[in-house]
């Protein structure tokens, strides 16, 4: 149940909806749960009498009704719905130089991703395919501009920043990969990529936000994402062969060490494989709390050591690393 709240009734545990743009507000998202008096002191300075508040994501709070409460609102059309106009003239304007328009692209695209994990609604997620329809075929006719959007770097590490790295590297990696075959449908690949974590908007911000390693219980929680996304992109009536293998296997691992099933060898689709690459990468090339991002040549040596044979394939690894090559 949706309702809005005034300022000072507000609680540690309630679940808020901010109707404010990403940089009017000093919170990492828009919706979150309020996890201590610092949040509740941090929105009252905001200078707003009410929020929107989400009883059934809230947690340890009793409802009270009050004839003072607003009709309530449908959770589905909460929000603003993502604008693709100004990101798609950009895609299409082949005016721009090879940097500034993945600059543009990236620009937009970031705030478009941040948009879905605010309000992952069945319309933003509808429009995230279009969103990935339109890059994927970008990166397949425009290697000068794929170059630019794969080797910009060093990002805060948020989850709307990490699906849509995560969806340029894969992307990219996939035009390799599949190059002169007609049986993959790489719009939908392109889709899977850019949504592979979005069951950690079911997942408390305090434990996706959390400046430092995750207790074996909190890992736990994080490990339900997948299960999580797919339940999310199933009920929103998305789900596809492509979406199913990427966010339910984008954790599992050649050996069988990943999650949620420990899946082994084969077992572990390709798709699956090239998202997690991409995803380990950005991972480890993200700026985080408690450590410094790695260099692209610095991850590349990293997950070479570490993980290549036995956990991703080399073959694949090789592909990923010529990604990075500037074009001729």
């Amino acid at each position: 149940m949706i309702k809005r709240v005034p300022i000072k009734d507000l609680k540690v545990g309630m679940y808020v909806i901010l109707d404010l743009s990403w940089h009017e507000h000093p919170f990492l998202k828009s919706n979150f749960l309020i996890s201590s008096a610092e949040d509740l002191k941090k929105i009252e300075s905001l200078g707003i009498p009410e929020v929107k508040v989400d009883t059934s994501r809230s947690v340890g709070i009793e409802e009270s009704p009050s004839p003072k409460e607003l009709p309530e609102i449908p959770a589905e059309i909460i929000g603003t719905t993502i604008d693709t106009n100004t990101l798609f003239e950009h895609i299409r304007d082949q005016s721009l130089e090879p940097e500034k328009k993945a600059e543009l692209i990236r620009t937009h695209a970031t705030k478009i991703m941040q948009k879905l994990f605010d309000l992952p609604s069945r319309e933003n997620i509808k429009q995230i395919k279009k969103v990935a329809k339109e890059i994927t075929h970008l990166i397949l006719r425009d290697d000068k501009t794929t170059f630019f959007l794969v080797s910009i770097t060093q990002f805060d590490f948020t989850t709307y920043n990490h699906s849509l790295n995560v969806g340029f590297l894969a992307i990219a990696l996939a035009k390799s990969v599949f190059s002169g075959t007609l049986s993959h449908n790489l719009p939908e690949l392109g889709a899977g990529f850019f949504l592979h974590d979005i069951g950690k908007v079911k997942i408390d911000s305090a434990i996706l936000n959390k400046p430092g390693p995750l207790t074996s219980e909190e890992m736990l929680i994080m490990k339900k994402h997948p299960f999580l996304g797919f339940k999310l992109l199933h009920e929103a009536g998305f789900m596809s062969t492509e979406l199913k293998l990427i966010v339910l296997q984008h954790h599992e691992k050649l050996d069988g060490s990943g999650y949620p099933k420990g899946l082994k060898g084969s077992d572990v689709h390709p798709y699956a494989q090239i998202c997690t690459i991409a995803d380990v990468f950005d991972a480890l090339t993200s700026r985080r709390p408690y450590r410094d991002p790695l260099s692209t040549f610095e991850a590349l040596k990293l997950i070479k050591k570490e993980m290549v044979p036995h956990q991703i394939d080399k073959n694949l690894y090789e592909q990923f690393v010529l990604i990075f090559k500037p074009p001729q």
